[in-house]
């Protein structure tokens, strides 16, 4: 009788289309630790990374530059990398999604240019100490199927898995695709569905489906957590879905035209970052109108990959996104509302 609720709500809103994907409604814990944060003094930052010795920040109010990198336990700053226009090839419109690469001759980080529709392997240690983009690799994600792309992945296998932008809301079996660059093939994947209303508009469609991605460090799983449901999608690294988390019996905002189109619904889950052994998921369970003006105390959530919560962590400054460094025992959580870092000691 416990988990009625729940599977009311899997049967009402999130009807699965792929038969070999597993549910598990991950079991509470009472315990919850507070964490208290210290103030770090960098630039304005969007974005806060962990890169094996490196903090990188996407800068708020990039001007040329940006990426600004930090030492690790110094909080030095490093230098600034990826000046639009500099020698080694042009980057206008890019994003970081926090994977990366170490070799004997540094710390490399995969960035996304969806100008050139290009994926670039850069390293970072030999850029700030040349001041010149030291480019290892470059992959191009064109296909006239792969439209408006949000999260890219190159996996070991060199494909590359991608998760994209809903153009319409009768388009959800390819959200999520795997790509080859070799000979251009693509592979669409099954997603978990939500049953949404079939005037919504498209636009809202996407908004329904939207969420935040992580490739675990050893290149062999995703975790996706959607903003506007209380789960987490784990697919391998191709885009293959095997399961998906319940995180909480809560019932969704339900998805009807008026709910979607005049955002009355509640964000759930606003940030995830991974490491080999855990997932952790920042928890806001807000109405999306109080979003930037909630002082409520934020919710990481640490779960490993079996799906077991085994931590809460509670923090009371309104962090937005954040990065953890599990071999320091650390969380750097940013705000790039009030344009501070913060770090916490686990």
């Amino acid at each position: 009788m416990k988990y009625w609720p729940l599977a009311l709500v899997a049967f009402l809103f999130l009807a699965n289309s792929c038969t070999n994907v597993k549910e598990k409604h991950l079991t509470n814990i009472s315990s919850t630790k507070e964490l208290k944060g210290i103030r770090l003094k960098v630039k304005p930052g969007k974005v806060v990374f962990i890169v094996d010795t490196l903090i990188i920040l996407s800068l708020a109010e990039p001007d040329t530059c940006l990426f600004a990198v930090y030492g690790l336990n110094s909080n030095k700053y490093l230098g600034s990398i990826i000046t639009r226009g500099k020698k080694g090839g042009k980057f206008s419109d890019v994003l970081f999604y926090g994977q990366s690469k170490k070799s004997k001759n540094g710390v490399s980080i995969w960035l996304a240019d969806f100008n050139t529709k290009e994926i670039s392997l850069i390293n970072v240690t030999t850029t700030i100490q040349d001041q010149n983009i030291h480019l290892e690799r470059r992959e191009t994600f064109a296909h006239n199927k792969i439209t408006n792309p949000v999260f890219l992945f190159p996996i070991p296998d060199n494909s590359i898995t991608g998760f994209q932008k809903l153009l319409a809301k009768n388009e959800e079996d390819e959200r999520v695709f795997s790509f080859n660059p070799s000979n251009k093939q693509i592979a669409f994947k099954s997603t978990h569905k939500i049953n949404l209303p079939s005037d919504i508009n498209d636009v809202f469609a996407d908004i329904a489906y939207s969420g935040y991605a992580k490739i675990k460090p050893d290149g062999s799983q995703i975790a996706y957590a959607r903003k506007l449901t209380p789960t987490i999608n784990i697919s391998n690294a191709t885009g293959d879905l095997s399961v998906v988390y319940f995180l909480s019996e809560e019932s969704p905002t339900r998805f009807d035209k008026e709910t979607l189109e005049k955002g009355k619904y509640k964000i759930y889950n606003s940030w995830i970052d991974v490491t080999d052994g855990y997932i952790y998921v920042l928890r806001r369970n807000d109405m999306l109108k109080d979003m930037r003006n909630s002082n409520k105390p934020r919710l990481i959530c640490k779960i490993d990959w079996q799906g077991n919560l085994t931590e809460n962590f509670k923090i009371s400054d309104r962090i937005t996104n954040f990065a953890v460094d599990e071999k320091n025992n650390v969380i750097y959580g940013l705000s790039h509302i009030d344009q501070i870092l913060y770090k916490y000691t686990l």
